[in-house]
């Protein structure tokens, strides 16, 4: 369990951590020596933590809890219903049970999943060679094809639709946040803008740095802080910012949409 590992990574470390998210295990991987303390030689513990964690993660990823999960909300046609729950997050978004069908791995690049799954039986042998194909591992292969479990019935079509950025529309219309209302009246990109004044010059679709701006607007519209922030611009948009940066982050999206402060 988390907590068993959190407790063990402690007892090595001999000091404890805030969390085992994703942003704090790659921080590890990349910079120990901000992990372990002492002058003595931390490659060989460096490394066999890092293997633990990262089976850990791997194991986590091929999704036996999920599929063994899935089996048992069959019904008797085969399907699997009221996994969607409308309004589930406190922002508005929808959100899953069982399942969870919006947390699913979007996969290894270059598997051939229609080939895997064309055959009545997939073997191991079958998912290890195609992964070594697509130069990724065999547990990297088996969670791709998770997603591929959820097809139409036979004689239907799947139709996937998303509202457009609907957390921050309903945020700056409850807030009446004129700035960001006009944002949207006029058809400007709020992430660039943001990222534009983060930055102190014009940012565009095609920038980088435009995942800094989104970063900010879904994360401080809901009273997110620079600590926090830091996590999860590395989690959810694998952007590694300083204390520094997210501070100025955080402090110019609050003077720029101060009315979302304020509600």
């Amino acid at each position: 369990s988390q907590p068993q590992r959190k407790r063990w990574l402690e007892s090595i470390l001999g000091k404890q951590v805030a969390g085992l998210s994703k942003g704090v295990l790659e921080q590890l991987y990349e910079h120990p020596e901000e992990f372990f303390a002492g002058d003595d030689d931390i490659s060989e513990a460096h490394s066999h933590v890092c293997e633990v964690l990262q089976l850990r993660q791997r194991l986590t990823r091929v999704g036996k809890a999920k599929l063994q999960r899935l089996a048992e909300m069959l019904d008797d046609d085969g399907r699997v219903r009221d996994v969607l729950v409308y309004c589930g997050a406190h922002t508005g978004r929808w959100s899953g049970r069982g399942v969870q069908p919006h947390n699913m791995v979007r996969g290894a690049a270059g598997l051939d999943v229609e080939r895997l799954l064309t055959g009545d039986v997939l073997t191991l042998e079958a998912v290890q060679a195609a992964s070594d194909a697509a130069n990724c591992s065999a547990d990297d292969a088996l969670s791709t094809l998770f997603r591929p479990v959820f097809r139409a019935a036979e004689g239907r079509v799947l139709l996937i639709a998303d509202y457009a950025g609907i957390e921050v529309r309903v945020l700056w219309w409850s807030a009446q946040d004129k700035v960001g209302l006009k944002l949207l009246a006029t058809g400007a990109d709020p992430y660039c803008s943001l990222a534009s004044d983060i930055c102190g010059r014009s940012i565009t679709k095609a920038d980088p740095e435009r995942q800094l701006g989104k970063a900010g607007i879904l994360g401080c519209g809901y009273g997110m802080g620079w600590a926090k922030f830091v996590g999860t611009a590395k989690d959810m948009f694998q952007l590694t910012v300083t204390d520094e940066e997210a501070e100025n982050v955080v402090n110019t999206y609050r003077q720029k949409f101060h009315r979302v402060k304020s509600f």
